[in-house]
């Protein structure tokens, strides 16, 4: 045990230079590479090291043990404007490669309490268009958003990075049923530039691009439900508030309502109906983008009151989200899972736009996954997961006047994790 927290306390410190790429919107595939070998049900899981951060009620009727998982993505978002008054090629960011890692642990049941913690990313972005790839009006040779080559603007880049503490409790209120909660500790981090060519539409441009690195804190409440109703049906659910966040200072003139960027709230259900040697498993979850202005503001500027920054600032124009997940679980001499996450793309063809810096436009992911004994009841999951390419083309602006262009993003995964089996 005391090798796994060494393994744990590395990769606390290796998370916080580290994000997601996300998926469904700016929210993760899944947490955990069992639950995203499953495309993602989580709701329902019972039996996996992540099942506090998953479903805080789920953790009853599972077993003490500790995960410590590594994601590789790779992911090749793209842009191009593709009407006047600028036209450029299609531009391919420089940055595809993101190592995340994460851990968890749960202390199984113990009288009719189980409690754990989990370390993980929740999502984020992260994209650098290279060079000075089009010619703006009244800016000349310009990066892809307009900041002038001239002007010493830098190549256009954004980041976001979102990390998550997440302490929980179950309570197991009889045989079938235990409800649960989980403290969401939140920290995330954001940097933004060659954003100039936005500088006379920002309430406050000395605090719109290339201030560097600038983080924020806030925490919230998940909430869980499990109910075992037979031998072989269950359900869940899940609701997790919206996180209220800090305010980036730094971008206060980028983000809407002087740089806020709460996490939206979601709720999500789900069943799980057992045969004799496989299991299937569907989950519904909802993102609720609306609730928060940086992401579900339109990406039009078209008076003061629509500056950046400002209440009604220009935002992503991210709608809300409806995810259906289905998943599969075959045992044979080795299990197999299987995995179906749907859910349209937050970016409609009104605000594509913004999504320049947010490439949000993945809609549907396919997974599979197995488990490999290692021993002592521990465990090595795998997990590849793919998401379909996708394209959104639509309305963007430079500067206020409308043009045209196009967003296009596709993803693979490959997910490890091993669990110590510590009962």
């Amino acid at each position: 045990m005391r090798n796994t927290l060494k393994a744990g306390v590395v990769l606390s410190a290796i998370l916080c230079s580290t994000q997601a790429f996300a998926t469904n919107g700016l929210m993760p595939l899944g947490i955990g590479a069992y639950g995203k070998s499953l495309g993602g049900n989580e709701t329902i899981i019972l039996d996996d090291a992540y099942t506090g951060a998953n479903n805080p009620a789920a953790s009853v009727f599972g077993k003490k043990q500790f995960d410590v998982e590594l994601e590789l993505e790779y992911n090749t978002p793209s842009v191009q404007r593709t009407a006047s008054p600028v036209i450029s090629s299609e531009i391919n960011s420089d940055k595809t490669f993101f190592p995340i890692p994460s851990m968890s642990y749960t202390n199984g049941l113990s009288g009719d309490m189980a409690w754990g913690i989990s370390f993980y990313g929740i999502g984020g972005t992260s994209v650098k268009y290279p060079g000075y790839p089009v010619t703006c009006p009244g800016y000349g040779i310009s990066n892809i958003f307009c900041g002038p080559q001239s002007s010493g603007a830098m190549e256009a880049a954004a980041e976001l990075k979102q990390l998550v503490l997440a302490p929980n409790l179950a309570y197991k209120i009889n045989e079938q049923h235990s409800i649960g909660v989980s403290l969401l500790l939140v920290h995330q981090s954001i940097e933004a530039a060659g954003l100039e060519g936005f500088t006379s539409y920002s309430v406050d441009a000395t605090h719109l691009t290339g201030k560097g690195p600038d983080t924020s804190m806030g925490y919230g409440l998940k909430l869980g439900w499990i109910g075992l109703l037979s031998d072989n049906f269950r359900l869940g659910a899940t609701y997790q508030m919206k996180t209220d966040m800090s305010v980036f200072e730094n971008y206060k003139g980028l983000l809407a309502e002087g740089g806020n960027a709460d996490i939206p709230a979601v709720f999500a259900l789900g069943g799980a109906y057992k045969m004799e040697n496989s299991e299937f498993l569907f989950e519904i979850k909802q993102i609720m983008n609306s609730g928060v202005a940086s992401l579900s503001n339109p990406n039009t500027i078209s008076s003061a009151a629509t500056f950046l920054g400002t209440n009604q600032g220009a935002g992503f124009g991210f709608k809300d989200q409806t995810v259906f997940k289905l998943g599969y679980i075959l045992k044979r001499e080795q299990e197999h899972r299987f995995g179906i996450n749907y859910g349209k793309s937050v970016v409609e063809k009104e605000n594509v736009g913004f999504a320049f810096l947010a490439p949000a436009v993945g809609e549907l992911h396919l997974s599979y996954g197995s488990s490999l004994a290692m021993g002592e009841g521990s465990k090595l999951n795998y997990t590849l997961w793919y998401l379909m390419p996708n394209t959104v083309e639509g309305d963007t602006q430079v500067g206020v006047t409308p043009s045209k262009g196009k967003v296009s993003l596709n993803q693979v995964a490959l997910a490890v994790a091993y669990t110590w089996d510590l009962n």
